[in-house]
């Protein structure tokens, strides 16, 4: 593994990965986690921290220089329409208002989503 082939966008992906991973834990609505109050969001969410937290894992262990393509866009998919999601239910509201773990994850699907595209067109 060598940290010298991650690019910045891709450690910026992975630190955003982590970022979702831990909004996953904190409050987001009436003192309930995503993960237990959203049941799909929470598994896409999920889904979309575990892809952000590979981008520098699989760059560092890879020995050709840059992580496929494919990889990148899926993820930045993913978190695209995460980001999505989140900004839906933001404008929809709600009762309770809305907890730290939920802005956190607007904040860190958005930095995904920029970091990742940003991470595939690298290549093009």
């Amino acid at each position: 593994m060598k940290a010298a082939r991650v690019k910045p966008s891709e450690w910026i992906a992975g630190a955003s990965g982590l970022l979702v991973l831990v909004a996953l834990f904190l409050p987001w609505h009436g003192g309930q986690t995503a993960l237990s109050s959203f049941g799909a969001t929470g598994v896409l969410m999920a889904l979309v921290g575990l892809g952000g937290l590979a981008f520098p894992i699989v760059s560092s262990a890879s020995r050709m220089t840059n992580v496929p393509v494919a990889t990148e866009t899926m993820v930045s998919e993913l978190a695209t329409i995460s980001f999505a999601a989140l900004v839906f239910q933001f404008l929809l509201g709600d009762e309770g208002g809305f907890g730290a773990g939920f802005y956190l994850a607007l904040v860190a699907t958005l930095m995904l989503t920029v970091s990742g595209w940003k991470s595939a067109n690298r290549e093009s």
